[in-house]
């Protein structure tokens, strides 16, 4: 049995890394034994009532959200459907949706039963990634048999039953009929709910939510930009991902060592606090450089390369992001880059209504202050953690147990002796990149 759980460990770590979707057919037999077919939904409504939620807090009428962040007709329907997914949909549900175009949601299938079962959850990530991908790829069979012709499996009433919910209208000719369901059967999609993860990320949070708002004002930034280390990693200060990006920013290396500390010793990216001074230099510089917001926000998840390249095809400085995700013809832009500022909207319209989307979180800020600090002398790692509870979790940007230099940044939630540390000033940290601290000595 060992052998068997540490086989699945593998597989689905291995699986994640190469694809969000894992085929097993061994799985079909797991899932039989446990009996839980007769327990799962798989034609769930859920989330009629969260569509009337959503005009409501899109309309903001108390102005929680600021006006240049505004929700105009070409983002509505795939906000709404990132709004569900952050706020409605956890990691438990999965929505089978067209990437092309968001307001097409075939299903959600609700995996309730299945956590609540007695598998672990290694197995139970397993399952309902396989079922899934057969869901999947019953919904391609479907689409290419309507592209032959009439088909009157369920499946096929309920595509077509969607599409005329959405008011798109199906081509009459039978080659544009064939080229219309072939297409969908490529765009169709699954999706994970995020809900679990954007609490967690918000309880995380409230430690930090005072300073960097201190640090917004500072920097003279809209408060909407602080949705981004949602949106990046639903602000988990030890997320990585597969392509080498890390902390609740999801830095990668290359443009990271621009603003911060990266070497084997420390990676000031882990760090929440130097993480987000580094991330709202580079927003600002975004901003500067293409004047929108809109496209500021964008650039920090696709860079300003391609942005620019827009300009020049455009023949124009400024330009609305809608034209550039339709017409501006790449490959680097795929639906993570397309959907970016929807995705950003959406999490800034959740944020901003956190206490009613989520009553049940205390989601207070933390007001004890947080103080960052150069090392006047060189300290042991391990002596350092030991003087407060806190230094563990506010220095993880410190992965070694060995001596750290003069000019280490250290975060203390405390006064520190003045004659080993020296504090500075959040205006102080502004004026510099995190790499270029110890210059403050």
């Amino acid at each position: 049995m060992g052998k068997l759980i540490l086989f699945l460990y593998f597989l689905h770590n291995y699986a994640l890394c190469i694809s969000p979707y894992i085929v097993d057919d061994n799985l079909e037999t797991i899932i039989k034994e446990q009996e839980l077919y007769r327990g799962l939904k798989l034609d769930s409504l859920v989330g009629l009532r969260h569509e009337e939620l959503f005009s409501e807090i899109r309309e903001d009428k108390l102005g929680n959200v600021d006006d240049r962040f505004s929700i105009d007709n070409f983002y509505n329907s795939s906000v709404n459907f990132w709004f569900h997914i952050y706020s409605l949909h956890d990691r438990n549900t999965i929505v089978l949706h067209d990437k092309e175009d968001l307001s097409i949601v075939y299903e959600t299938i609700n995996f309730t039963e299945l956590k609540n079962s007695n598998i672990n959850s290694i197995t139970q990530a397993l399952i309902q990634n396989s079922m899934g991908l057969k869901r999947i790829k019953k919904y391609k069979i479907a689409f290419m048999t309507l592209a032959k012709g009439s088909c009157l499996t369920k499946i096929c009433n309920r595509i077509l039953d969607v599409l005329k919910k959405s008011n798109i209208s199906l081509p009459t000719d039978i080659k544009k009929r064939e080229i219309f369901f072939t297409e969908r059967s490529f765009n169709i999609r699954i999706q994970t709910g995020q809900k679990d993860a954007i609490e967690r990320g918000l309880l995380n949070y409230k430690r930090f939510e005072l300073l960097f708002r201190n640090y917004i004002n500072i920097f003279e930034l809209p408060q909407e930009v602080l949705s981004t280390p949602f949106l990046e990693s639903s602000f988990n200060t030890k997320a990585k991902s597969k392509v080498g990006a890390s902390g609740p920013w999801q830095f990668m290396k290359f443009i990271g060592k621009k603003f911060m500390v990266i070497n084997n010793e420390r990676d000031d990216r882990l760090n929440p606090i130097l993480s987000t001074i580094s991330a709202l230099h580079l927003m600002k510089q975004n901003f500067k450089i293409l004047r929108q917001w809109d496209l500021a926000i964008t650039a920090y998840n696709s860079g300003t390369k391609h942005l620019i390249r827009a300009r020049k095809k455009f023949k124009s400085i400024t330009f609305p992001l809608e034209r550039y995700i339709t017409e501006y013809d790449s490959d680097h832009i795929g639906f993570a880059s397309k959907n970016f500022y929807a995705s950003f909207l959406a999490l800034t319209y959740t944020l901003a209504n956190k206490t009613r989307l989520f009553p049940h979180l205390n989601l207070m800020p933390d007001e004890r202050p947080i103080y960052v600090y150069i090392a006047k002398k060189s300290f042991h790692r391990k002596d350092f953690f030991k003087m407060q509870f806190e230094h563990k979790t506010l220095n993880n940007h410190l992965l070694l147990n060995k001596i750290y230099p003069v000019g280490t940044v250290v975060i203390s939630s405390e006064d520190l002796n003045s004659q080993n540390y020296k504090k500075i000033t959040p205006k102080a940290l502004i004026r510099h990149y995190p790499k270029n601290y110890h210059q403050l000595l």
